[in-house]
């Protein structure tokens, strides 16, 4: 990785711990193999902090929260690891609590992008749930095949972390192809209100609008 302090020099390191990543912006991580979603989990923070709230995603600004930092700092990473521990780990989620549907849908209008929109209707005409984990696409597959059907407006190397960001789960699946068995890496998502393993339709390749 590479960081610096306020007006510092550039320092490259290789993290060695759980890291730990707040930030108003994406941040580019490059995500060819799809190896880097599995590894990340984005939280999304709903709220915003204003002085007066009006809209269902903002709430009260606290204006003495800077002076209460020292007192939280040495067990501010202990708190990460239990909201780790008792909301997100074995999880397929990208918030800490469930989120009222009137603040998501006002998230959601306020932070739509184009390619939200191309994944709804990828995941709406491309997908649908595989029967048995022998008939599912590989996450490769259904990586290439968003790529594809975006025609390239989404980068490669960020389309993995675009779907762990929109609920889509990868897992490696063990089953049984003949007397053979074998293991493959697949998406999970939720469809049809259950999160089952998915698979492109057939003639599902990619392709733009």
């Amino acid at each position: 990785m590479k960081a610096r302090g306020l007006y510092g020099q550039d320092i490259e390191f290789p993290p060695h711990f759980l890291l730990y990543l707040a930030s108003n912006v994406p941040i580019d991580i490059d995500d060819s193999s799809g190896g880097s979603a599995r590894r990340t989990r984005i939280l999304d923070l709903p709220f915003q902090f204003v002085e007066s709230p009006q809209a269902a995603n903002e709430r009260q600004k606290d204006a003495t929260m800077e002076a209460q930092f020292a007192s939280w700092r040495h067990s501010f990473f202990f708190l990460l690891w239990q909201v780790y521990a008792r909301f997100l780990r074995d999880r397929n989620q990208t918030n800490v609590t469930p989120v009222p549907i009137e603040v998501s849908e006002a998230v959601e209008a306020e932070l739509e992008e184009e390619w939200m929109v191309r994944l709804v209707a990828f995941t709406q005409d491309r997908l649908e749930p595989a029967p048995r984990p022998s008939l599912a696409s590989s996450a490769a597959d259904v990586r290439q095949a968003f790529f594809e059907f975006c025609g390239g407006e989404v980068p490669k190397k960020e389309v993995g972390l675009r779907l762990a960001r929109k609920g889509f789960a990868e897992e490696t699946v063990h089953y049984k192809a003949g007397l053979k068995q074998t293991t493959k890496r697949m998406y999970r998502l939720r469809m049809d209100d259950a999160n089952q393993l998915v698979t492109l339709k057939t003639g599902s390749t990619g392709g733009c609008w």
